[in-house]
């Protein structure tokens, strides 16, 4: 796909790793129709093939499941979390893809519990992924709420779980 004009509209970049980062372009793309840029992962990669440096996008394998308005994180420097969507296809709202960089390879996790987009994750420690906030797709509300997965290496399939928030009253000091 030629990237010269716009980019798809609500895509994430993502880097992975440090000792050889890798850049990631995931979904994105005209919410009011269903294109093929919501579904692909590019890769951005450097073209030493000329003088200039350049760099284009190679395509990965595909998502299986629309992405606009989604969230990535990365975890253990080969995979690549990305859950919810704006684009109600199939329940994308409430689905979570793991792409390992390694095998080009796509593996679903457990639903989340409140389908939702323009979110966000993070991984802490491998060990445990939390999604935040965002809006909610079943209402359209914004959503106040976390959820958390645990992460192992040799199980993919916890569940997640929502977390209580107290709030804690701060004051100023004086």
């Amino acid at each position: 796909m030629d990237y010269r004009g716009n980019f798809p509209h609500n895509f994430q970049m993502i880097q992975i790793g440090n000792m050889n980062p890798r850049v990631y372009m995931i979904g994105g793309g005209d919410y009011k129709s269903l294109p093929e840029t919501m579904y692909q992962c590019r890769e951005l990669v450097h073209v030493f093939d000329s003088p200039n440096f350049n760099l284009q996008f190679k395509s990965k394998k595909n998502m299986k499941f629309a992405r606009h308005g989604h969230s990535v994180c990365t975890i253990g420097g080969r995979y690549i979390c990305v859950s919810g969507s704006r684009k109600e296809v199939n329940q994308a709202a409430n689905r979570v893809e793991l792409y390992d960089i390694q095998i080009d390879e796509w593996v679903e996790l457990a639903k989340i519990n409140e389908g939702r987009h323009y979110h966000s994750s993070c991984n802490v420690n491998n060990a445990f992924v939390y999604i935040f906030g965002g809006i909610q797709n079943s209402n359209k509300k914004y959503s106040a709420s976390i959820e958390r997965m645990q992460f192992s290496l040799d199980n993919f399939n916890h569940e997640w779980e929502k977390i209580n928030l107290s709030y804690l009253a701060i004051q100023n000091p004086t």
